[in-house]
């Protein structure tokens, strides 16, 4: 069968018409490109259309992709893999979904559809189409059902040909009853581009969501294929029907009405026997929000001031304000501002003192800590700004990866910053942050005095923006004086490579290394970890380091990067372009008195005299190499500083 599939060429009906081959009424019959986290659910659909043929697919039989604008097609199913396995048997009119698994697909899957689960899910090595991509199915690989036109995308964000998917769907019309190696756009029922984003700007109240379920059938395309030409068996052919007025056709498809409504090629929420889509396009204002559905089936729970309008039109017309963005007319809701839920308008929780406010921005301290546009370094629940720290994103953030990608290009390269051991190969990379240490310097010369302050704690403030890959392991943070390796996400030429660390930057030191720990699922408020806080306190006054002496210097970039310890790490962080988290930032905490913290060695115990007390606190600090016994500032605990500390002690003072 599947020789004779290959013998009858490329198109689909040739291949029904002269070989009667069972398998050549298996169609693309789905594909979609969700509008949620990592572009899920995302899938492709196939179905046998035959009305009486059960069709098995095996050894050189497949699904297939041609990601953006290449040419050469990669697998994301072979039939005859897996010694077997993989094989599919459908019976007539029975669908097969393969679907998407990272950026945690299955959960986004459950979400849309509930119990109702993909045949498959893809390994998560797998990349499905984000919109642009073209999928094809062969037959004894041979091309027999395509969708989209290979190789026209000038590259992944090229979104302007008339069949793409991007955030949205094509659903093979109801009456296609065979396959067809030429992609046909009238063959199929479209989302266009973002079709499943419309209503909202992001999923507020669920829209999103609904558009979804609403919009896309996965496990059950819709087709009269096995029902000839008589969709509604009244015994006269549907083409009669229409010509007669018997039935009515609408949308103009070949198929009557009732048919498409039975079928669930259409919806119907009012139960009135037109195709809503038809109502629609009779009368564009019944749609408000241009999502597909009649807003009169969408005002129950929709629609708080029972205006008869839906909310989110009310919004966008200006007949209802929402001041909070929160995508509910504010005339509806009791409170206006409540960031941290507890039914007590931000205002008054801070007038009360039930909460702090200490940059007087009228939104409660605790609110904007936990979304990291305040933070708190040293967790002593007092916001760092507050404090007098100095608090800055770094100016650059990168990941760089093997040769020859190096720095990854933006917007990930800028939005995100991984750290990957070895174990991952071509994504293996570490972390690369620069901050500018001049507004730091400004900042506490006007406090203290040109020069006349120290550091007394720097912290570096990480938050987590986790990906399906994410893994635990040990991660160094280092420092280096190599200030010019480009490694920005436009070097050009990209000259730094994870391969080349210890060339790159021989001067390291180790500042501290820690333990990545993927945060716990929240949902949704950060599925896999995403948005958890890390504090890393790398350096301090008292045991002065690299990081603490460059501050003090206050001159130029401080450059630390972020290395994989373990080889089966996959530690990912927000980058300063990341629109949902903050990126990697700095906070430092200076005091005054220059940049030898300890001050006049004399009164060595700062009890304001001196006297024996000093030389018993010194000697005790001394034997111990602690706090402040490197009086001469050598670097070193010896003899010197007895020296130095006596000779200050005898004058009484410095």
């Amino acid at each position: 069968m599947k020789a004779c599939v290959k013998a009858c060429g490329v198109m689909a009906a040739v291949l029904t018409a002269a070989c009667g081959s069972a398998s050549a009424q298996v169609i693309i019959s789905e594909v979609v490109d969700g509008p949620m986290t990592g572009g899920n659910p995302k899938y492709v659909e196939i179905t046998n259309v035959s009305a009486t043929a059960t069709i098995t697919l095996g050894a050189g039989d497949s699904v297939r992709i041609y990601n953006n604008q290449n040419t050469t097609s990669t697998a994301l199913w072979d039939f005859g893999a897996n010694a077997g396995a993989n094989s599919v048997t459908l019976l007539p009119g029975q669908s097969w979904t393969l679907a998407s698994s990272p950026n945690n697909g299955g959960t986004q899957w459950t979400i849309a559809y509930g119990p109702n689960q993909p045949s498959v899910f893809a390994p998560a090595a797998v990349f499905f189409g984000n919109g642009n991509d073209v999928y094809v199915l062969e037959i004894a690989a041979t091309v027999v059902d395509i969708y989209g036109v290979p190789g026209v995308a000038t590259g992944s964000t090229d979104f302007t040909m008339p069949w793409v998917y991007q955030d949205s769907y094509a659903r093979r019309k109801p009456n296609i009853c065979a396959p067809n190696a030429t992609f046909n756009i009238d063959e199929w029922v479209l989302g266009g581009n973002n079709g499943l984003e419309a209503g909202a700007t992001d999923n507020t109240g669920g829209v999103w969501t609904t558009n979804t379920q609403n919009n896309t059938s996965p496990n059950s395309h819709s087709n009269i294929c096995a029902a000839g030409n008589d969709c509604n068996g009244n015994g006269r052919p549907d083409a009669t029907d229409i010509a007669t007025g018997t039935s009515q056709d609408c949308n103009t498809n070949a198929i009557p009405d009732e048919c498409d409504i039975s079928s669930g090629a259409s919806r119907d929420c009012n139960f009135n026997g037109t195709p809503d889509e038809c109502e629609i396009a009779q009368l564009p204002s019944r749609d408000c929000n241009n999502n597909g559905l009649l807003d009169s089936c969408e005002l129950t729970n929709n629609d708080c001031n029972t205006n008869g309008i839906l909310d989110s039109c009310d919004i966008a017309s200006g007949t209802s304000q929402d001041v909070n963005a929160n995508g509910r007319p504010d005339s509806c809701e009791p409170f206006l501002f409540d960031c941290n839920g507890n039914q007590i308008e931000d205002a008054n929780d801070i007038t009360s003192g039930f909460s702090r406010d200490c940059n007087a921005n009228v939104i409660p301290d605790e609110c904007e800590l936990f979304n990291g546009r305040l933070t708190d370094a040293d967790g002593n629940g007092t916001p760092d700004a507050c404090e007098a720290a100095y608090v800055a994103e770094a100016s650059v953030n990168a990941t760089v990866n093997p040769s020859p990608t190096g720095v990854r290009n933006g917007p990930n390269g800028t939005a995100f910053m991984n750290i990957e051991g070895s174990d991952l190969l071509t994504f293996a990379s570490y972390g690369g942050l620069r901050f500018d240490m001049a507004p730091m310097k400004a900042q506490f010369d006007t406090a203290y005095g040109a020069g006349n302050w120290h550091v007394e704690k720097a912290y570096l403030f990480l938050m987590q923006s986790n990906a399906a890959f994410t893994a635990g392991g040990d991660v160094a943070i280092m420092w280096t004086g190599n200030d010019t390796q480009n490694f920005s996400d436009t070097a050009n030429p990209e000259v730094t490579f994870y391969e080349n660390f210890l060339t790159d930057y021989p001067d390291t030191a180790t500042v501290l290394t820690y333990t990545f720990t993927r945060g716990a699922d929240l949902p949704p408020g950060n599925p896999g970890g995403t948005g958890t806080i890390e504090r890393h306190q790398i350096g301090d006054a008292a045991t002065p380091n690299e990081v603490v002496n460059e501050l003090n210097a206050a001159s130029g970039n401080l450059t630390l990067l972020l290395r994989d310890m373990t080889t089966s790490v996959a530690a990912t962080y927000a980058g300063i372009a990341n629109n949902t988290w903050r990126g990697p930032t700095i906070v430092v905490f200076a005091a005054a008195g220059g940049s030898n913290p300890c001050g006049c060695a004399a009164d060595y115990n700062q009890d304001g005299g001196v006297d024996g007390g000093d030389i018993e606190t010194f000697f005790s600090e001394w034997e111990a190499s602690s706090g402040c016994s490197d009086v001469n500032q050598d670097g070193g605990v010896d003899g010197s500083d007895i020296e130095a500390f006596f000779q200050v002690w005898e004058a009484g003072g410095c």
